[in-house]
């Protein structure tokens, strides 16, 4: 930025700032409503991925799944209720 400023006089310099400034809140602003506007699109239309997103909970939670416990005591595997 300072090449672009070299040779300018204050009131430029004071203008190019400005000017400089308004486009960055454009910017902002126009982020901010290309997110609004893909958020309202997504709760209008749905999540389209929603049978592969349970199929992975419920993958997760059998393999999360506790199948029994191993007895310290008398080193035996017990799965509900029963011994191994």
């Amino acid at each position: 930025m300072r090449d672009d400023v070299d040779g300018l006089d204050e009131n430029k310099i004071r203008e190019r700032r400005e000017l400089l400034s308004q486009l960055q809140d454009i910017n902002e602003r126009n982020e901010s409503l290309l997110q609004q506007t893909s958020r309202a699109l997504w709760i209008k239309q749905g999540d389209s991925n929603s049978k592969f997103f349970h199929a992975s909970i419920k993958w997760r939670r059998m393999r999360n799944e506790i199948k029994g416990a191993h007895c310290n005591f008398s080193g035996i595997w017990v799965e509900e209720g029963r011994t191994k």
